[in-house]
């Protein structure tokens, strides 16, 4: 059994910090993308070269917790693991592609099928958000930590995060009957952060995510005052089937309103 200790989350912050200065090596040089998944998504040298650091530095550092990464792991070896790391080395590789800001390198530590531990770089804008397990925090351009603390979730007056890549017609009706006052379209993580943050307080994703998307960022969540939810109105679990999430909601408190899962089920 692992103890979570401060160490701990410090290796996590160097590691990613190590990792989104390689990232930001290849930032803005070409739009070529190195290939093509098997999911058609597109994968980078940088992807891959942050997750050949990642995972050689995990493995050194803490030699018996398994990873799952997004990039080459072999996923049907782990899944029934108590304990292990899930990583996302550049989430939002659209983003970074088309060269806006908002990607991210993502690591989460998932125990019992609950992210316990989350760390998140912001590269380009040299934002981190952590998690110790018990709180969360920010730290930007290299200032004193903030710790995080979300909004109050108001139903009356809800400002919503939804992606830029996946705002479908079934994300579109949700916010319509919610009556959402501000929808912010934001790439990667960082929705998750920007509820952490109090920027927002739902974020509704409808369709198939994978785990390592969200792990880091649900764990920061969590700890600051919000959780995740899957359709059904239970807190979301990992290390599913294929590591795949199906349709979640994210808020700025810990119990999911009946109001919003009766939405959830009309729609």
């Amino acid at each position: 059994m692992i103890h979570v200790s401060d160490n701990l989350v410090a290796s996590l912050l160097n590691i990613i910090q190590v990792s989104g200065k390689i990232v930001l090596n290849y930032f803005g040089k070409s739009k070529e993308t190195l290939k093509l998944k098997s999911d058609d998504s597109p994968i980078t040298e940088a992807d891959i070269k942050a997750n050949e650091y990642i995972c050689g530095k995990l493995s050194v550092e803490f030699p018996n917790i398994p990873i799952i990464s997004e990039e080459g792991s072999n996923l049907s070896n782990i899944r029934n693991n108590d304990l292990f790391f899930l990583v996302d080395p550049l989430d939002g590789t659209k983003e970074f592609i088309n060269k806006t800001d908002e990607f991210t390198v993502n690591i989460a530590l998932i125990k019992d099928k609950t992210p316990i531990i989350g760390v998140i770089n912001v590269p380009s804008k040299e934002h981190l958000y952590w998690t110790n397990g018990k709180k969360s925090f920010s730290k930007y351009k290299g200032n004193e930590k903030k710790t995080l603390k979300t909004k109050k979730f108001d139903q009356e007056n809800l400002n919503a995060e939804a992606s830029k890549s996946h705002f479908d017609s079934k994300t579109l009706k949700f916010m319509k009957t919610l009556d959402v006052k501000k929808i912010t379209r934001s790439g990667s993580s960082l929705k998750l952060c920007n509820i952490a943050s109090g920027k927002s307080n739902i974020y509704p994703r409808f369709g198939n995510t994978m785990e390592w998307d969200i792990a880091a960022g649900h764990a920061i969540l969590s700890n600051s005052g919000g959780q995740v939810f899957d359709e059904k109105g239970k807190i979301l679990k990992y290390s599913k089937e294929g590591f795949k999430n199906k349709s979640f909601i994210a808020l700025s408190q810990g119990q999911i309103p009946h109001s919003i899962l009766e939405i959830i089920q009309k729609l």
